[in-house]
């Protein structure tokens, strides 16, 4: 009797599964970007995707880091 329910279990999972697959509707018209830096097509907000985006503003702390520590030994006036 419980191998029945975990089938009868699966069988409602696998069928919920592809009724949401199903009513899932692509967007016509949705706003496409290209992004600036590498060039790839991207759904969101211009004008880096979120990779670029989340890269960038890790180079400008790496860099902030960089020029404040090269100011505190004195290498940077």
């Amino acid at each position: 009797q419980k191998l029945w329910m975990k089938l009868l279990i699966r069988k409602h999972t696998t069928r919920t599964v592809a009724a949401r697959c199903e009513e899932k509707k692509r967007v016509e018209g949705a706003p496409r970007n290209i992004c600036c830096r590498c060039g790839k097509t991207y759904f969101g907000p211009p004008p880096m995707c979120g990779i670029c985006a989340q890269a960038s503003r890790q180079e400008e702390e790496r860099m902030r880091h960089l020029l404040r520590r090269a100011y505190q030994q004195g290498k940077v006036v």
